[in-house]
């Protein structure tokens, strides 16, 4: 039996004892039902049983610890137990970025992507950073992100959305307040000071934090102030404390431009297809300032329709957040010049799938924390002129309201005092750490993984060539660099791999999507699929020979639709009970139809059976295409199918 399951079961005895408003204040643990879906495979429940696959609770903490008799903060946490029959005493912790981001509500694929490869051999814990997710209080901004929807297609001044924006947040701020909350208390300190809580509280010696872009600063902040129980840290796309985020900002996303272009110039295909990429995306930029354009999209939860205005700070800002996933910046090169001669399909597809990812942000929690200790820094005649340094890039920063001057103007109502100098200064120690960067990185460039890594006393940099923003997630090398790391801290990785690591092969995706027919003989049956995909035989099309993009026919014999579904959950990992998204009439049969995600993929999955026999339609596609090819290959491909 694990010590952390005895502990819990003392906690109500130690706390039922003694004075109860002091015992009232002692941090505490309590057993809870999981929030969110497991993921496939995975069972969950209300006990702390470690044969249940998943154990959830709550930690309580005071909202300020300089005030003990104040508000309490109450964080979700679940520890996915190491599935493997030896497992290791020291888990990982993971540390979600943003600041902000909700990481239980957006479970499985977290799971999937940052935690399943280590599980084997640890446990894996998650938590919900005070004021996100699960755990209460969130400081959410509702009327924000409204207003964010509401903005898309209006046509105000830059000065009118500036002024709207701040007047926005600044309602979000004094409402929180009204509600009691102190907002001061939602920072890295006291971020950190939960983490070595629930540590303590879960009874393990020691752990390995592991975070990722914010993450990186709360791994920092705990080094610095709760070093005992950190067995080894792992940070990728790292935030120095000591760095001027704002004053950095437009260079350091001129510099991962030029990665861009330089490597499409090297590519003989890229540059062929595009060349002068960077001088055809500062015109287009100019062109569009000048006469923008318009594209349509839904909203990610509510499907509302929205025409979104596309000026030259849109493209800027949708170049800015592609890099970030090596998944969309192949893309870039493309998405400019289709934008450069007024195509805006695929724009519209990239636009929607990073207005999903924002859905998980918590815009309170982000500029409590920034506005608490990353702002104050910051000079305003330090920003305008890093903003003037570079007018184009500067012009899309100066528009957001967390970045650019706009946020030290916005902070002014979110914060009161200055906070500690420590929050501004190198962290010292000698815990081992593992450093990583990606070379696209356009918010946290190499170089501050660098600076952080030569300030530690035991630390091991790595730049990853051809990944973006958190690319330790979902890349071989990486992952097999980490994995190498946490198995012995006090040595060097092997990091042989890394030599390996190509720049990114540039997608070309074609818009046109005509179909033709097809008939095979081996599976009976007889479709439409892209006239200019790639036929790999056994009714399987891709797009290119560089894609993961496909269509796929099958015909299975005394093998039921369930069946093959609970299989193919299985192989991507994905949903414990999958369940139809939809059911369509076709030729005379009736098609029941799925869709899984997992990361940046998205499977639809359908299949009618025809006695024992079953035949299916399956179709892989990226997040940003998705609806486009459901509609233009993957229900047409259902509707011709026929049997022979």
């Amino acid at each position: 039996m694990r010590v952390y399951r005895l502990f819990l079961w003392l906690v109500p005895f130690l706390i039922g004892t003694g004075a109860a408003a002091a015992q009232a204040q002692l941090p505490r643990l309590d057993p809870g039902e999981c929030q969110f879906d497991p993921g496939y495979g995975r069972s969950y429940g209300l006990t702390y049983d470690e044969d249940s696959g998943i154990t959830c609770g709550y930690l309580t903490v005071p909202e300020d610890r300089s005030d003990p008799d104040g508000n309490r903060v109450r964080l979700h946490y679940a520890i996915y137990h190491a599935t493997g029959d030896d497992p290791r005493p020291d888990p990982i912790v993971y540390l979600d970025g943003g600041p902000g981001t909700d990481t239980l509500p957006q479970m499985p694929w977290v799971y999937y992507a940052v935690g399943e490869p280590f599980n084997v051999d640890r446990d894996v814990i998650f938590f919900d950073q005070r004021g996100t997710g699960f755990s209460r209080p969130a400081l959410d901004c509702p009327e924000y992100d409204a207003m964010r929807y509401d903005l898309l297609d209006e046509e105000l001044s830059s000065e009118q959305t500036r002024t709207l924006m701040a007047d926005t947040l600044r309602s979000c701020h004094d409402r929180l307040e009204s509600r009691g909350i102190n907002v001061a208390s939602y920072n890295s300190a006291e971020n950190a000071a939960d983490l070595d809580d629930l540590r303590r509280l879960l009874g393990y010696d020691q752990w390995n934090l592991y975070g990722i872009s914010y993450g990186t600063r709360l791994a920092l902040t705990a080094m610095r102030d709760h070093p005992e129980g950190i067995r080894s840290v792992v940070i990728d796309s790292v935030l120095p404390l000591e760095v001027s985020l704002y004053d950095d900002e437009p260079a350091n996303l001129e510099r991962a431009l030029n990665v861009l272009f330089l490597d499409c110039t090297l590519d003989p295909v890229c540059n062929e297809r595009y060349p002068r990429l960077g001088t055809v995306f500062y015109e287009t930029v100019a062109q569009l300032n000048a006469n923008p354009g318009s594209a349509r999209i839904n909203h990610p939860v509510t499907r509302a329709e929205y025409t979104v205005r596309i000026d030259g700070n849109q493209l800027i800002g949708l170049a800015f957040s592609a890099l970030y996933s090596r998944t969309w910046f192949q893309l870039l090169p493309q998405l400019i010049y289709n934008v450069r001669d007024g195509d805006y399909r695929l724009l519209a597809s990239t636009l929607q799938s990073i207005l999903e990812d924002q859905e998980g942000v918590n815009m309170g929690m982000h500029l409590a924390v920034q506005c608490n200790e990353e702002a104050p820094f910051a000079s305003l005649p330090g920003v305008e002129a890093s903003l003037a340094a570079s007018p184009i890039l500067g012009g899309y920063f100066s528009s957001e309201p967390n970045t650019g001057d706009m946020i030290v103007s916005v902070c002014q109502s979110w914060t009161a005092t200055m906070p500690a100098p420590q929050e501004n200064a190198p962290v010292i120690s000698d815990i081992p750490t593992l450093v990583i960067s990606g070379q696209y990185d356009p918010i946290t460039p190499p170089l501050w993984g660098r600076m952080v890594a030569d300030a530690l006393a035991h630390s091991y940099f790595y730049e990853l060539p051809g990944m973006g923003h958190g690319a330790s997630a979902g890349h071989p090398c990486p992952l097999a660099m980490m994995i190498d790391f946490l198995d012995d801290p006090q040595a060097a990785p092997d990091s042989t791999c890394v030599a390996a690591m190509e720049t990114p092969d540039f997608l070309i995706i074609e818009n046109s999507l005509e179909l033709t027919a097809f008939t095979n003989d081996d599976l009976g049956l007889g479709s439409l699929r892209p006239a200019a995909w790639i036929d790999v035989s056994g009714g399987k099309f891709v797009r290119s020979a560089i894609d993961t993009t496909l269509i796929a026919f099958f015909h299975f014999d005394n093998l039921t639709g369930d069946e093959f579904l609970r299989r193919l959950a299985a192989e991507f990992d994905i949903y414990d009970r999958p369940m139809p998204i939809d059911q369509r009439e076709a030729s005379g049969r009736s098609w029941r139809i799925f869709e899984f995600r997992r990361g940046d993929q998205y499977v639809h999955a359908a299949f009618t059976e025809n006695g024992r026999d079953t035949y299916w339609v399956i179709m892989v596609s990226s997040e940003f295409e998705r609806e486009v090819l459901y509609d233009g290959v993957f229900i047409p491909a259902i509707d011709a199918l026929t049997l022979y």
